[in-house]
C-alpha cells in the first residue's frame, strides 16, 4: 500500500486517453468494497454486536476495528493514486502495511474466539467449520504480503490490494445477503474479482500475471479447503477441535 502509482499506459493503449478511466476503474472497485463490508458491519451491529445477550470477545471489537481502518485505507490510498497524490500515497502506505499486517493476525483470533463463544451458546457444534475464515484470513494475508513485497511494481501493488481487499468481502456477503435465503453467498466476493481480468481484456486485451496465476491459485485453495471441510479430514478434525475447546 505504500507506493502504489498511477498506471498511465497498459500494453495496447497510449498515455492518457487511458489512464483516467484506469484510476477510476480502482477507485469504483473500492468504493464498491467499502459499502459491501460497511452494510455487514452495520447488519451485524444492528442485529446483535451493540446489544449481544452475552458480552462478545474483545478480539471481535479489535478485529471490527482493524477491518474499519483497512476499509477506510484502501478507499483513501486509491483515491489519492486517483488525485495523483503519491506522496501522501506513500506516507499514509506506511501506516496501512501495520493495519494490514495485524488484521489477518487479529481475524484469525477472532475466528477462534468466536467459534468458542458459539459453542458455549449452544448456537453451533461444530468446531471443524472454524477452517472457513482461517482459510480466508490466511489468503488475505498472502495476497497482502506479496502487495508489500512487490509495493516498487504499481502493476503488481495495486491489482494484489484489490484481491486482497475483495477477500475480505468473503465473509461480508452472507450477513447482506441473508434476507434473500441464496447459498454460498460469499463466493459472490469471486464475481467481484474477476472484474479485475475483465478491466485488463478491455483495456489491453491482456490479463495480467497476478490474475492470471492468482485467481486459479484462490480457486484452487477454496475448493481445497472446502473439501477439507466436507470430508472431515481427521487431521484437520483433530486440529480443530484443539484450538475451539
Amino acid at each position: 500500500m505504500s507506493s502504489l502509482s498511477t498506471e498511465v499506459s497498459p500494453v495496447g493503449s497510449t498515455g492518457s486517453r487511458t489512464a483516467r478511466p484506469v484510476r477510476h476503474f480502482y477507485l469504483g472497485m473500492a468504493i464498491i468494497i467499502a459499502l459491501i463490508i460497511g452494510a455487514a458491519f452495520a447488519r451485524a451491529a444492528i442485529s446483535d454486536l451493540s446489544h449481544p445477550l452475552s458480552p462478545r470477545p474483545w478480539i471481535l471489537h479489535f478485529h471490527v476495528a482493524l477491518c474499519s481502518m483497512w476499509v477506510l485505507l484502501f478507499l483513501g490510498q486509491t483515491l489519492l493514486i486517483d488525485r495523483n497524490r503519491l506522496a501522501w500515497h506513500r506516507t499514509l502506505g506506511s501506516f496501512g502495511i501495520v493495519v494490514g499486517t495485524l488484521l489477518p493476525i487479529a481475524g484469525m483470533a477472532t475466528a477462534v474466539a468466536l467459534a468458542r463463544y458459539h459453542i458455549a451458546e449452544g448456537r453451533a457444534s461444530d468446531p471443524a467449520a472454524v477452517i472457513g475464515p482461517l482459510s480466508e484470513m490466511a489468503a488475505f494475508g498472502f495476497a497482502f504480503g506479496l502487495a508489500v513485497w512487490w509495493r516498487s511494481r504499481p502493476e503488481y501493488h495495486r491489482r494484489l490490494m484489490l484481491l486482497a481487499s475483495c477477500i475480505l468481502t468473503l465473509a461480508a456477503f452472507p450477513p447482506v445477503l441473508s434476507s434473500l435465503s441464496l447459498g454460498h453467498t460469499r463466493y459472490l466476493a469471486d464475481v467481484l474479482m474477476l472484474a479485475g481480468p475483465g478491466r485488463d481484456w478491455i483495456a489491453s486485451r491482456r490479463i495480467h500475471p497476478v490474475y492470471l496465476y492468482g485467481l486459479p491459485i484462490l480457486v484452487l485453495w477454496q475448493l481445497t479447503v472446502r473439501w477439507i471441510y466436507l470430508s472431515e479430514f481427521p487431521m484437520w478434525v483433530s486440529i480443530a477441535h484443539t484450538l475451539v475447546q
